[in-house]
């Protein structure tokens, strides 16, 4: 669905006949956006969409524990990362299935902040840092990095 746009007459800027997303467009964006860092730290895992292994089987069978590393906070990022995508009732990637497959960090830094704002899926702040190398607060708008899931 293209983004509505909207009058000059009722834009906040005048003469800007600019596209404007509606909220539920935005959403859309950022669950896309979201999926993307899930597939993201699959990917760097070593999985591949084209491989013939779907990402929940992946993850199931054969992401480990440590696949973000040995300490305690990050095998329960693990544990966070694998509900999000196997359990259907915390599941993040409801949304954002029909996306593309590449976004920058800085678009990203967006999604994570929009939903770690209620306080909910405050991992995926966590999972950010190990997918971009930076966290979520570190990244200016200047920064070009493409994420690939």
């Amino acid at each position: 669905m293209p983004p509505t746009t909207k009058s000059s007459s009722s834009s906040e800027y005048d003469g800007c006949d600019c596209p404007v997303l509606d909220p539920l467009d935005l959403e859309d964006l950022h669950s896309i956006r979201i999926r993307i860092l899930l597939r993201a730290a699959a990917v760097k895992d070593g999985w591949h969409p084209q491989y013939g292994v779907g990402l929940a089987e992946f993850v199931r069978g054969r992401m480990s524990s440590t696949s973000f590393g040995r300490t305690g906070k990050q095998k329960q990022l693990f544990t966070n990362y694998r509900n999000a995508i196997l359990n259907p009732t915390y599941n993040l990637k409801t949304r954002g299935d029909k996306a593309a497959h590449e976004a920058t960090a800085v678009q990203i830094k967006r999604a994570v902040e929009w939903k770690t704002a209620a306080g909910k899926h405050k991992f995926l702040r966590d999972l950010f840092q190990v997918i971009v190398g930076m966290d979520v607060e570190d990244v200016g708008d200047e920064t070009d990095e493409v994420i690939v899931g």
